[in-house]
């Protein structure tokens, strides 16, 4: 391995001195930029971390600038305060810009605790922006894994403004996927019971029904238990809903707070097979509907209990559309045997 002389890499550096800031929006300034950063790491000269920060925010909104300040960061803390120090006031502004955003995710990911709840700090108050841009939800998200829980309860006291906006939205619904299962915190709480108390709603909205499942896997067990008894009540509505499916089948696979996997399945299957409204059981409607038949798959495979298999297999004959493929798992349990139990 060849041996580190800083020196000469010092002197290639500063023998470049006033071209830094137009070489890092270059790709190969940019490139070249990056390695050296890299290769000197703690001892990058005070100089060039002066020159590369003089424009901090014009750097960042720069496609290749914002890969030479995220390596920048890197080096150590004398970059890192100067990177800070250069994003002060805009912070909010970088978060919303295409390229801006990674810098501060990159901020929020390397730099000394200290200066991470600095750059958060002044993010309060504009949660709701953040959590409405297709660039500010990485930001807040990044900031959710990369911060104490007491740092980020001003995330939730946000959104708990609005609680069923930010849950039915694109970018929203991630945020709170991540922040119930960071935190429990009293505004998490208050999400999470809105979001059960909407669950008809909720878990047929194509965001929504994420928010319900995280709640479902981390959240605590009496709003579990909520939904896994709205489930087996309105079985034959979940399963016949694209989104409302999926927490079903969600509901199979993942542990919770509220019963065992084994409690779960037995609920589930004992709900299909109670008898339906319009005649036979319930999972005669389900097996040849377009998203029912997923959850029939997924009970099959997950656990064939034996009155279900028999009766499939009774009834299999009669399949029709989409209970083709309740036919290609029953052919397939014949094969390899039946699944847990």
């Amino acid at each position: 391995t060849r041996k580190r002389d800083p020196r000469h890499y010092e002197s290639e550096l500063t023998e470049r001195a006033g071209e830094l800031q137009y070489l890092a929006c270059t790709m190969g300034g940019k490139n070249w930029l990056t390695g050296q950063l890299h290769y000197e790491g703690d001892s990058v000269p005070l100089s060039v971390i002066g020159e590369l920060t003089e424009d901090t925010v014009g750097l960042a909104k720069d496609k290749y600038g914002r890969e030479v300040l995220c390596a920048l960061v890197e080096t150590g803390r004398p970059a890192q305060l100067a990177v800070v120090a250069g994003l002060k006031g805009r912070c909010v502004e970088m978060c919303l810009d295409r390229q801006g955003c990674h810098v501060i995710q990159a901020v929020l990911r390397t730099v000394d605790m200290d200066l991470r709840c600095q750059v958060a700090q002044e993010l309060h108050g504009a949660v709701k922006a953040l959590t409405e841009s297709q660039y500010g939800n990485h930001v807040v998200q990044c900031m959710l894994q990369n911060l104490p829980s007491d740092q980020i309860t001003f995330v939730a006291a946000e959104m708990a403004r609005e609680p069923m906006v930010i849950i039915n939205s694109k970018y929203g619904c991630r945020i709170l996927q991540e922040l119930i299962e960071k935190t429990q915190c009293e505004n998490v709480q208050h999400i999470m019971r809105v979001a059960c108390s909407n669950i008809q709603n909720c878990s047929r909205h194509e965001y929504g029904n994420y928010v319900i499942q995280a709640v479902l896997k981390f959240g605590p067990a009496e709003l579990g238990k909520a939904i896994l008894q709205d489930i087996c009540n309105h079985i034959v509505s979940y399963c016949s809903n694209k989104y409302a499916s999926h927490i079903v089948e969600r509901a199979l696979d993942t542990p919770n707070n509220a019963w065992s996997k084994k409690q779960t399945r037995e609920a589930l299957v004992t709900a299909v097979m109670k008898p339906a409204k319009q005649g036979g059981l319930v999972v005669d409607w389900m097996a040849p509907e377009r998203y029912g038949n997923y959850v029939v798959q997924h009970l099959l495979k997950a656990y064939a209990r034996p009155d279900l298999v028999h009766h499939l297999e009774t009834t299999a004959p009669d399949l029709r559309g989409f209970g083709k493929h309740v036919q290609q798992t029953l052919n397939q349990l014949d094969r390899d045997g039946p699944a847990g139990k």
